[in-house]
């Protein structure tokens, strides 16, 4: 193979190319005028020996150049984005040229290239809502609910369902939301509850809620009792489990206020 010498012609055909376009041009019409097969990699290099710098920074000749859609597709979407909206220009664009883009690849570009459609869901000034004049004309209907009345789905009091964890809940008098029933039982048979109360099952079965199956105990002793491993224990050793769990929290509580 003949070794490639870069005349000076060559040289400067090159960087009067290079000055005003990508280096894939450059090389594309420098092969084409001197019959020669060089890369634009290997092109580039030839100038840069010689000192040519172009000044330009890092894809700034590429900037605003789209690699997925031509000068004549990227023009069309300009042209009819406000009037046909992104489905109508997706199908528009793939009819006139025969393509196949995806409504994504039309909308990724035309929020890159903050291409602006001009609607903004507002009303125009001057242009009249759509309900004008229509005051007293949309009235209720048969299916519009009227004061006082109760949805049919509506649970009465009292009315039981299972959560999505397991645990019963009833419908109470006087509130909207529903309350777990085992609180509820262990209230009426022991003591009233605080928020930091936490009921568990002896047996863990959540649905059995014999008062006798329930213990309280605090959030504190909650979490020590299942990091012992409290509901796959054997129930002989859970009232063991239980002081054991009292003892940590206590042991914990102490350690945290000596280091306050």
């Amino acid at each position: 193979m003949a070794k490639f010498i870069f005349t000076q012609q060559m040289y400067d055909y090159a960087t009067s190319l290079y000055s005003t376009m990508s280096i894939s041009e450059t090389t594309k019409l420098f092969n084409k005028k001197f019959g020669t097969d060089r890369e634009p990699q290997q092109l580039r290099s030839n100038m840069k020996a010689r000192g040519f710098r172009n000044g330009r920074t890092t894809g700034e000749i590429m900037k605003g150049v789209s690699k997925l859609f031509s000068s004549e597709q990227i023009q069309f979407m300009k042209d009819n984005y406000s009037k046909l909206g992104r489905k109508g220009l997706t199908d528009a664009l793939n009819a006139k040229f025969n393509t196949e883009f995806k409504q994504s690849q039309i909308v990724g570009y035309v929020k890159n290239n903050k291409i602006n459609s001009g609607r903004t869901g507002h009303y125009k000034k001057g242009v009249p809502s759509w309900s004008k004049g229509t005051k007293g004309v949309l009235k209720a209907n048969s299916g519009s609910f009227k004061k006082g009345l109760v949805p049919h789905n509506v649970k009465s009091v009292g009315s039981e369902r299972v959560s999505v964890d397991g645990y019963v809940e009833i419908k109470v008098k006087g509130s909207k939301a529903w309350k777990l029933k085992h609180r509820i039982i262990y209230e009426q048979h022991f003591d009233k509850l605080c928020p930091g109360d936490v009921i568990r099952f002896k047996d863990d079965n959540r649905l059995n809620m014999a008062p006798s199956n329930l213990i309280k105990v605090s959030r504190a002793e909650h979490h020590f009792l299942n990091r012992l491993g409290y509901s796959k224990a054997d129930i002989s050793l859970k009232p063991t489990l239980e002081l054991l769990a009292k003892l940590q929290a206590k042991t914990s509580e102490i350690k945290h206020a000596e280091t306050v």
